[in-house]
């Protein structure tokens, strides 16, 4: 899908032997443009001209935001923090996120700080509440609630995995009927078998980690698992009995109040800290695009244009 660097090498050296006022003074000469290239390759997901759901243009274009002053920058950046320390109203940790979202954004997307570094500058983005508002203003794309969204896809999921013939989805739904209903489970077993639609294996996936059997700590788990794709956690003994997810990300922890907040919220570490979606999980990743509106793939792979048309077709009412 990317140039190799080998390419890029080529492609720079003919940059500055056809433009020699380009050339840089030192090194190989077209060190710099290389990476810039780099850096413009790792951001080609980001959203730029999405469509904004339910609002019109004069709005979208009066919440743009300008870049700060480092001084009032950083004045913001303390309050923030200030606030955040004690008992924090959401209204006023939203508004100074705001203030500052062009100052970060630009940080983040430059300089790809690791998330302990902006987790550090702006601890409330462990918060989903924050983490559902950066997102919405990164893609532009708004909708009134973003977990409902996901329940409502989750549910047709289900729905329509009853009337497939897969073996793995009836497995699973079989499963889900003899458990305990709850939300949780559904979004688990959801996950699951989007997974098979998709084509996607399911064990050992890069997005959903589930710990079964004995207990193991939190620690140890994420010690022992090598991923630095953001993902989600959760233990139990059984798919049916998983609890207390968490969404890690750099061997950082996000708690989630719920599995399905915790899929949202791990979808959109991926926009927050600038992250690239692992190719293993291409499809996934472009059928949560589709499903939040996003529109970044000119074509959809046709497991993702077959499965989103079925469930369109799906009624759960």
């Amino acid at each position: 899908m990317y140039p190799s660097t080998a390419q890029l090498n080529i492609c720079c050296d003919r940059l500055v032997k056809f433009h020699p006022a380009c050339r840089d003074s030192i090194g190989s000469g077209y060190d710099s443009w290389k990476q810039k290239l780099v850096s413009k390759f790792k951001n080609l997901r980001r959203p730029s001209t999405s469509s904004r759901v339910g609002v019109c243009q004069s709005e979208k274009e009066n919440n743009k935001t300008e870049m700060l002053h480092s001084d009032e920058y950083e004045r913001h950046i303390k309050e923030l923090k200030r606030q955040y320390s004690g008992k924090w109203v959401l209204s006023s940790l939203l508004s100074l996120m705001n203030v500052t979202e062009a100052n970060r954004r630009h940080w983040i997307e430059i300089e790809i700080p690791p998330v302990t570094a902006v987790l550090e500058k702006f601890p409330c983005l462990v918060e989903p509440s924050v983490m559902v508002n950066e997102f919405q203003h990164i893609t532009k794309v708004y909708h009134e609630d973003v977990l409902e969204r996901w329940i409502g896809v989750q549910s047709k999921i289900l729905a329509y995995g009853k009337t497939c013939g897969k073996t793995n989805v009836k497995k699973f739904l079989s499963e889900l009927s003899a458990a305990k209903q709850s939300c949780n489970n559904e979004t688990v077993y959801a996950l699951h078998i989007l997974m098979c639609f998709l084509g996607h294996k399911i064990e050992g996936n890069e997005f959903f980690k589930p710990f079964l059997g004995e207990y193991i700590s939190l620690n140890d788990a994420i010690v022992g698992t090598s991923c630095n794709s953001p993902y989600i956690a959760a233990f139990g003994k059984a798919l049916a009995d998983l609890t207390d997810p968490v969404v890690v990300v750099e061997k950082t922890v996000l708690r989630m109040p719920s599995m399905g907040m915790a899929v949202v919220c791990c979808f959109f570490c991926y926009y927050i800290y600038n992250i690239q979606y692992p190719p293993s999980l291409r499809k996934f990743f472009i059928f949560f695009e589709s499903i939040f509106n996003l529109k970044l793939s000119a074509i959809l792979p046709t497991c993702v244009s077959v499965l989103l048309d079925s469930l369109s077709k799906v009624n759960t009412c």
